[in-house]
């Protein structure tokens, strides 16, 4: 009896021992996350934010092969405002009317995105929308109820505006 109460003492201890250990694992990857998110932390999450502004909508750069755009849709967008801000960011998606649509409290995720991803996920490169640079960087902007509007930086004043197969200059106003 003394010694089945000792093997149950030594594996309570042990497995004491093994859930601490277990749970330090946890915590260091735990921090390595929020460490990894920290530095995936780039500017369209701060203050500073380059998409952060009034901006108008110049025209199409390009296609892709497919589109759900037309010509009067392109039109009839061309010269409205659109803001991005911390509070809230104007919509963009399949057809004209997600540009009514204001997100609050929106979510800016920039990624680095090369020509050959880019090729592939879009079926056209870099070239073709004037930017000759071997990458760019994009911004997802999202929240809980929207799906994500993306922008290309082209530069401080010029993004691109992407949606239903159509890629749209977007011009800083001032």
């Amino acid at each position: 009896m003394k010694k089945l109460i000792l093997i149950l003492v030594i594996l309570i201890g042990i497995n004491l021992v093994s859930c601490k250990n277990n749970t330090t694992t946890k915590d260091t990857n735990k921090e390595k996350l929020v460490n990894r998110a920290e530095s995936r932390n780039t500017p369209a999450n701060k203050e500073n934010n380059p998409v952060f502004g009034k901006w108008s909508i110049k025209g199409v750069v390009a296609y892709s092969p497919v589109s759900t755009y037309g010509e009067e849709d392109i039109k009839s967008i061309e010269g409205r405002e659109l803001t991005f801000t911390k509070e809230n960011a104007n919509c963009f998606g399949d057809d004209v009317g997600y540009l009514d649509i204001i997100m609050d409290n929106p979510k800016y995720e920039t990624t680095d995105i090369d020509n050959n991803k880019f090729f592939d996920y879009y079926k056209i490169e870099l070239k073709d929308i004037d930017i000759t640079a071997s990458s760019v960087k994009k911004v997802n902007i999202s929240n809980d109820q929207v799906d994500t509007t993306e922008l290309l930086i082209k530069d401080e004043n010029t993004l691109i505006l992407i949606g239903g197969g159509v890629f749209i200059e977007l011009i800083r106003v001032n």
